[in-house]
């Protein structure tokens, strides 16, 4: 058996907002695309989270400080 190849979409970004303060943000699997599923091997069915991102689209934002 194959598996398909899947292709995802990031998006981050940053601004300094002074030499100690930096603020960010980070979108992964921006179009919230579906894993492709495993070869089933008669045991479980499913999705491999080693392969492929089983919790889709997901938000992080924050400041980060340099003391």
């Amino acid at each position: 058996n194959t598996m398909k190849g899947a292709t995802y979409v990031d998006l981050g970004g940053s601004y300094e907002v002074n030499a100690n303060t930096t603020a960010y943000f980070k979108v992964d699997n921006l179009f919230d695309k579906d894993p492709v599923a495993s070869p089933t091997t008669n045991v479980s069915p499913g999705v491999n989270p080693f392969l492929y991102d089983v919790i889709g689209r997901m938000y992080r934002a924050g400041v980060r400080l340099k003391f």
